[in-house]
């Protein structure tokens, strides 16, 4: 019964650290597409304004 216990435990730590493991892969990767995001939000200002100077 103890033994079955801990290896119940231990699943559910590995099953734990695996989702930890997916959010920071996650995180990490809204944090680049949300950079990716401002990027591309500056060099259209940047346009806009360049096209406003032409005009």
């Amino acid at each position: 019964k103890l033994r079955e216990l801990k290896e119940s435990f231990e699943q559910k730590k590995k099953h734990s650290e695996t989702l930890q493991a997916e959010l920071k892969t996650a995180l990490l990767e809204k944090a680049e597409l949300e950079n990716k995001l401002q990027q591309q939000s500056i060099l259209s200002a940047q346009e806009l304004k360049a096209e406003k100077v032409k005009l």
